[in-house]
């Protein structure tokens, strides 16, 4: 009799055990399913300013003078009720978008580079107003910003 009592603990140790991974492995799994969408449509829309911003840069580079030319974008407030920023700077040789969650830009999740010889400067949080993105050609250079839309 006395070997049953300590089989039976031990077997509701192990069930314990096992129902402890399933349940993290579980949970671990919805954090998944949640979050790749959210990033990938972070992604997304860095991917869609980038473009815009090329498309910018082309614009004024076609033209053989100084011109201005301005673009609203048209991007969501947040993502899944989640705050987003988006940046645009300049590392040592190339222009960059850079994006990630929050509403203090710190660290990127995403970057994307731009074309060298552009100087790029502007950042953005999803939800305070509509995103403007300008490209400058002067006679000093190609300037891009990102600002919001005032008015």
């Amino acid at each position: 009799m006395p070997s049953i009592v300590p089989s039976y603990l031990y077997t509701f140790f192990a069930l314990m055990l096992i129902g402890t991974i399933l349940i993290g492995t579980f949970s671990s799994f919805a954090y998944s399913l949640k979050h790749v969408p959210e990033e990938k449509m972070l992604k997304n829309i860095l991917d869609y300013v980038a473009a815009k911003g090329i498309e910018l840069i082309n614009c004024v580079t076609a033209s053989n003078e100084d011109a201005t030319v301005k673009a609203v974008l048209s991007i969501p407030s947040s993502i899944n009720h989640k705050q987003y920023w988006l940046r645009l700077g300049t590392d040592s040789e190339y222009a960059l978008a850079e994006a990630g969650f929050g509403t203090v830009p710190a660290e990127a999740l995403f970057k994307v580079y731009l074309l060298a010889n552009v100087s790029a400067s502007g950042e953005i949080i999803g939800g305070f107003g509509k995103a403007l993105l300008t490209c400058r050609r002067t006679a000093s250079g190609i300037y891009l910003s990102l600002s919001y839309l005032e008015g």
